[in-house]
């Protein structure tokens, strides 16, 4: 979910942005969900996973590993580089912390990654309503006209789509209560995380 954080933090404060921004949306695309996404059709291939939904908790090791060394990757180029925020920088990093915690918690049982990338996202845009913006979103209609809206409709419809998401995972008997509620837990708590290591890491 770090691609729409991205987008949300350009239409809340598109002045934090040097250069095109379709070009910065091209960058966090490639890295967040092309590269991880080659790795899984590779494991796919090779037969380290029997299906693109990993049903089973062993085998999605290898795509948390794959996933957590491009997240990294990412983070390191992203880090310091003036065309980059530093706030574009603590999402990534929290979605590298929420993979290694959705790692982590893969020891013992399965947690539902979905889960924890639509509250991701959901803490993501409550911390950029609250910190990094004046509140408003500034959608470009033109060149020179902008349409603003209120950042907490925005937050509002988030909160629907994770409840939508995480109970079609449920739905679908893909997790149970339990690695939701896990999954919620490891959302929102990894872009806190983030915020505050950000203090040693710049």
């Amino acid at each position: 979910m770090v691609i729409f954080s991205a987008l949300l933090l350009m239409t809340a404060n598109p002045y934090l942005f040097g250069g095109s921004k379709d070009l910065h949306l091209i960058f966090i695309g490639i890295y967040t969900i092309f590269y991880p996404l080659i790795g899984v059709l590779l494991l796919r291939g090779t037969g380290f996973i029997d299906s693109f939904g990993i049903p089973e908790k062993k085998q999605r090791i290898a795509p948390y590993i794959l996933t957590s060394v491009f997240y990294l990757w990412f983070f390191v180029n992203v880090k310091g580089n003036p065309d980059f925020p530093s706030e574009l920088s603590m999402i990534v990093l929290g979605g590298c912390i929420a993979i290694f915690l959705c790692f982590f918690v893969n020891i013992f049982d399965k947690i539902s990654a979905h889960a924890a990338g639509v509250a991701g996202l959901l803490m993501n845009s409550i911390l950029i309503f609250w910190l990094f913006s004046d509140g408003h979103l500034l959608v470009k209609l033109n060149k020179a006209d902008y349409w603003e809206i209120s950042m907490i409709y925005a937050i509002l419809i988030i909160t629907l789509i994770a409840g939508l998401v995480s109970t079609a995972r449920m739905a679908l008997k893909s997790h149970n209560i339990h690695q939701i509620i896990g999954g919620w837990f490891v959302g929102l708590l990894s872009p806190i995380i983030a915020l505050k290591l950000m203090n040693y890491v710049s």
